[in-house]
């Protein structure tokens, strides 16, 4: 794989209002939301180790949904590759 990268678009929510707690630890919710003309870019390339990086401070980059989902997928899909992700505002 070579270096990926790709536009992750923005978006107003006007309302968010979480509801249940679903099985899965996650929550469902509802939400009014309008999406506007500005994106921050991921990028995802090799790695030798698994890496999150980023120019907002702040940004948690060791304990993130980015790297979970990560995990998840490397998990589920017995994925050996390893990635650096680079997330620019």
């Amino acid at each position: 794989m070579n270096k990926i990268t790709e536009k992750a678009p923005a978006k107003l929510n006007f309302t968010l209002e979480v509801t249940n707690k679903r099985d899965d630890n996650y929550h469902n919710i509802f939400s009014i939301m309008q999406t506007v003309d500005l994106y921050d870019y991921i990028t995802v390339k090799p790695s030798k180790n698994f890496e999150i990086s980023s120019n907002s401070i702040q940004l948690d980059t060791q304990e993130n949904i980015i790297k979970k989902a990560f995990l998840e997928i490397k998990l589920a899909l017995v994925w050996e590759e390893v990635l650096l992700m680079q997330l620019l505002y």
